[in-house]
């Protein structure tokens, strides 16, 4: 059913969104929706949202490492700022590739404040997890994911950071895990790579 004085407006829009939704018919629902004011961060605090406040990263290119690079190297793009106390649940979609014939696993590994814990784990130890088993790298630990030439794979890491009492940066690392056998068989993390990170309060 209709109301008498359906909102045709944005001048109409009364100042509790929600109240929106009251009597209107299904036709009036675009007046809802299209309404700037509706932001879903800016309108409903964290409290609204269970205390999720979520950030995503994206690369923007590609980027490479030597064939002979075997120390864990920052990620130019890969990385967000924590606070001193905060908590983040961290999910990382990697698309990496070697050059004409690479082969060695490419390793990688997190950066983090003082006195934080990044507890994590690799895609390559899914099968761990799908036999019962109990899988857990802290904070400096590595993880070697397989490389096939040109061929682009997608590697996936999870894991939970919790703040020491130092705000900074969690920040990827990455490098070969062992130097390739010729120059030129250099090693990349592509571009549309990301980072997704939900803060729990």
């Amino acid at each position: 059913m209709r109301v008498s004085n359906p909102i045709t407006s944005l001048s109409q829009i009364p100042t509790r969104d929600h109240d929106l939704l009251a009597g209107l018919a299904d036709d009036d629902h675009s007046i809802y929706l299209n309404n700037a004011r509706h932001d879903l961060v800016a309108r409903h605090p964290a409290s609204v949202l269970g205390g999720a406040v979520a950030k995503i990263v994206r690369k923007t290119a590609d980027e490479q490492i030597a064939y002979n690079v075997t120390t864990l190297q920052n990620d130019d793009e890969l990385y967000f700022a924590v606070g001193a106390s905060d908590v983040w649940l961290v999910i990382a979609f990697i698309k990496q590739r070697g050059a004409t014939g690479a082969a060695q696993p490419q390793r990688y590994g997190w950066t983090v404040p003082a006195g934080g814990s990044f507890e994590w784990f690799g895609s390559d130890d899914v099968g761990a997890l799908a036999d019962g088993g109990s899988i857990v790298e802290i904070t400096t630990g590595t993880d070697d994911e397989a490389i096939s030439g040109i061929s682009v794979r997608l590697v996936v890491f999870m894991g939970l950071y919790v703040g020491g009492g130092t705000a900074g940066n969690l920040q990827l690392q990455w490098c070969v895990s062992t130097a390739e056998a010729a120059a030129g068989r250099d090693h990349f993390v592509l571009a549309n790579s990301a980072l997704v990170a939900y803060k729990l309060v």
